[in-house]
């Protein structure tokens, strides 16, 4: 049996509730984000998308500002892609 003493864990870093932030559930983070079950937690578990929050023995959620900034990252990510020099270059490629 493990104890405290032979497993060091990282403490995970603390959520930040932001005002009038409320809870989502799943179903509701499937709609916002377009991703299934799975989906979510597979990037969950690579630190791809933000952690979730136990409330219970089958009651998960997250907090509705840390889906939002996931959201927000994407479309940054995305328009930074769209904007770079590579992404130019495939375009031209891509009418010749």
């Amino acid at each position: 049996m493990f104890t405290s003493e032979t497993v060091r864990m990282a403490s995970p870093t603390p959520l930040k509730v932001a005002p009038g932030d409320c809870f989502l559930r799943i179903q509701e983070v499937e709609r916002r984000v377009c991703l299934k079950k799975s989906a979510i937690y597979a990037r969950m578990a690579t630190g791809a998308f933000p952690r979730s929050i136990s409330l219970g023995r089958r009651c998960t959620v997250w907090l509705k500002s840390s889906i939002d900034g996931w959201i927000d990252e994407q479309i940054e990510r995305a328009n930074t892609l769209a904007l770079s020099p590579a992404a130019d270059c495939a375009k031209q490629a891509r009418r010749s």
